[in-house]
């Protein structure tokens, strides 16, 4: 195994060390091996899809809007 230094803001290594029982390098480790599965699957779903960059784009677009929409209906919900 090789060893990788990560740099982290003061506030959360402050955090980080209220809480000692918690093995770090394994949450690091863990989240660096979901990262790459979930870069894997994109990938395997890539392959398969017909979809091309314009349609892509097209698609991220729509979504980015509607999450817009959702979270201003929540932000304005909770003002009222």
């Amino acid at each position: 195994m090789v060893s990788m230094t990560l740099s982290i803001e003061n506030d959360m290594r402050k955090r980080m060390k209220m809480h000692p029982q918690i093995n770090w390098s394994e949450v690091a480790r863990s989240a660096i091996r979901q990262q790459l599965e979930d870069i894997g699957e994109a990938g395997r779903i890539a392959l398969g899809s017909r979809l091309t960059e314009k349609d892509i784009k097209g698609i991220s677009g729509r979504v980015d809007r509607e999450m817009l929409k959702h979270f201003e209906e929540l932000a304005h919900e909770a003002r009222s």
